[in-house]
C-alpha cells in the first residue's frame, strides 16, 4: 500500500453530504505521512521544549510548552495571581528560558497599574515602602520589552477574550497568555457546565492554532474546612475544565503552619520546626504530555516581595535585568537632564 492508498477518495462516497463535513473539512482527513515533520519535532525539535518555573528543582518535572492550556486552580488568597505573575517575569529572562517569550497578561478583576505594582515588587524583591521611582521605571521599561497588558476591568464576553487571544498571538507575536481569572466570564443562560465546557474548549482551540501557551486562573469548590486537601475534582465547574486541558495546577497555603506559629510560643523547637515548613504546597495533578509526571512541590511566599523561593530562608534578589535598564537607559538620561 502506498500513501494514495491511505487517502480517502471522497469523489468516490455516495452521498457524501449525509454525513454533514464541510467541504472545508474534507482535506483534513489525511495520512500519518502528513504529519511526518511535527512527529519528528515531537522526539528531536522545538516540541519536546518549554519554558520553565524559577525554580529549578522543577525544571525537569514540567515545561509549558507551545499550543497546550494550563490550568491554576486554588483557594481564594492561595496565591494563584503572585505565581503566575513571577512565571510571567521568569519567562521574559531570555538566558532562563529555551527561547525568547512575550507575554500577555488578561486579569479584569485587578487595574493594570495594581498588577504591575505587583510585578514591580517581584522584579526588584523590594516591599511597597522601599521601592523608588527608578524601581518602577526600569522595571516597566524592561517588562515593556516582552509583555503586553490587556487594558480592561470587569466581565468580558467570550467572544472578545477569545479575539484578543487570536490577536495577541497572530499579529502580536504573544507566546505566554495569562488569564486571571474565570469569574470574570459573561455567562449566557443557566447552563453553567455547557458553558465552562465551550469556554474550555475555545481555550484549547485558542492555544492549537496559535502556538500559545495559555494559562486559566479558576478557583476551588469551598471547602468543608480551610485544611482540606483540594484536588482537580474539587475545581468549581464542570468537570470539563480539568479534563480538556492540558495541565492542572494546584496552589494551596499551608493553613496549618500558619495557624500553629499564630498560636505558638515562638522558643518552643516545635514553633522553629513548623517555621521551616513551606508556606506553600504547588502540585502537578496532571500533565498530559511529556513523561506525564505528577507531584507536589514545597514553595516559601515572602510577602514583602511577593517572591515565592524554593528553600527556607532564602534570599530573594531582584531581577538583574532590571538593574541593567538603569545603567543603561535611565542613568544617561538623568545625566543628560543634569
Amino acid at each position: 500500500m502506498n500513501e494514495e492508498d491511505i487517502f480517502l477518495d471522497f469523489d468516490e462516497i455516495e452521498n457524501f453530504d449525509k454525513y454533514i463535513v464541510p467541504e472545508a473539512e474534507r482535506g483534513k482527513v489525511v495520512s500519518p505521512t502528513h504529519f511526518n515533520e511535527q512527529t519528528t519535532q515531537q522526539f528531536f525539535g522545538e516540541a519536546r521544549h518549554g519554558a520553565v518555573m524559577p525554580w529549578s528543582k522543577t525544571h525537569e518535572h514540567l515545561k509549558f510548552r507551545d499550543s497546550e492550556v494550563t490550568l491554576v486552580a486554588g483557594q481564594n488568597g492561595s496565591g494563584k495571581s503572585a505565581l503566575l505573575t513571577e512565571f510571567a517575569i521568569h519567562f521574559l529572562r531570555k538566558d532562563r528560558q529555551f527561547k525568547q517569550e512575550k507575554v500577555l497578561i488578561i486579569s479584569p478583576e485587578m487595574s493594570p497599574a495594581q498588577n504591575l505594582a505587583r510585578l514591580v515588587r517581584q522584579a526588584t524583591a523590594k516591599p511597597m515602602d522601599r521601592v523608588t521611582d527608578i524601581d518602577i521605571g526600569s522595571t516597566l521599561i524592561w517588562l515593556s520589552k516582552g509583555m503586553l497588558i490587556f487594558n480592561h476591568m470587569g466581565s468580558i464576553d467570550q467572544r472578545t477574550l477569545v479575539g484578543v487571544m487570536r490577536y495577541a498571538a497572530l499579529e502580536l507575536g504573544v507566546t505566554k497568555i495569562i488569564m486571571d481569572n474565570m469569574s470574570v466570564l459573561k455567562i449566557k443562560g443557566d447552563d453553567l457546565n455547557r458553558a465552562h465546557q465551550e469556554f474550555t474548549s475555545d481555550m484549547v482551540a485558542v492555544s492549537r492554532d496559535t502556538g500559545a501557551h495559555v494559562f486559566v486562573v479558576a478557583h476551588v469548590r469551598k471547602p468543608e474546612n480551610k485544611y482540606a486537601r483540594d484536588d482537580k475534582w474539587s475545581i468549581k465547574g464542570s468537570g470539563s475544565l480539568s479534563d480538556l486541558v492540558d495541565n492542572v495546577l494546584l496552589v494551596r497555603r499551608n493553613y496549618k503552619r500558619e495557624d500553629f506559629l499564630l498560636h505558638s510560643d515562638p522558643l518552643e523547637d516545635d514553633y522553629r520546626k513548623m517555621k521551616g515548613m513551606p508556606t506553600t504546597f504547588l502540585e502537578v495533578a496532571k500533565q498530559r504530555h511529556d513523561e506525564g509526571w505528577t507531584g507536589q512541590f514545597s514553595l516559601w511566599f515572602d510577602p514583602p516581595t511577593m517572591r515565592f523561593s524554593s528553600e527556607y530562608r532564602y534570599i530573594v534578589t531582584g531581577v538583574p535585568e532590571v538593574t541593567g535598564i538603569f545603567e543603561e537607559v535611565l542613568r544617561p538620561t538623568l545625566r543628560h537632564a543634569s
